[in-house]
């Protein structure tokens, strides 16, 4: 008898919810995605109607729970700190990160008839 090893391709449901309450799928994920995949996805599946969309995966955190998911980590991964049995939806929550503006940026215009006032 001949054994052929297949790998089984295995999908999970993934719930994604923004923090204004707004859910986006679930969608389906092989197992060995890992979480910056799910992110590009998601990237991709935003929103357009949303103010503070994400330019790219840097600007997306995914929790579980409390749990900040790492970029290399795989769905199989985030079922065992899930505690939910397979066959449920994961729900994730999403963090877009705005963009940061640099110290010049950030500091007040100075008035040229103040200028004296600013530099002391």
């Amino acid at each position: 008898m001949f054994l052929c090893c297949f790998r089984m391709e295995r999908y999970r449901q993934i719930l994604f919810r923004l923090s204004d309450g707004t859910q986006i799928g679930p969608l389906r994920f092989q197992t060995h995605a890992t979480v910056a995949q799910l992110k590009a996805s998601l990237v991709s599946h935003w929103p357009k109607d949303k103010e503070n969309s994400p330019r790219s995966i840097k600007d997306v955190k995914l929790f579980i729970g409390v749990r900040n998911l790492e970029n290399g980590m795989e769905v199989d991964d985030l079922v065992l700190i899930s505690g939910k049995p397979s066959n449920e939806t994961l729900v994730m929550q999403v963090v877009v990160r705005l963009p940061s503006f640099g110290a010049k940026e950030n500091m007040p215009a100075c008035h040229p008839c103040l200028w004296a006032k600013c530099i002391s």
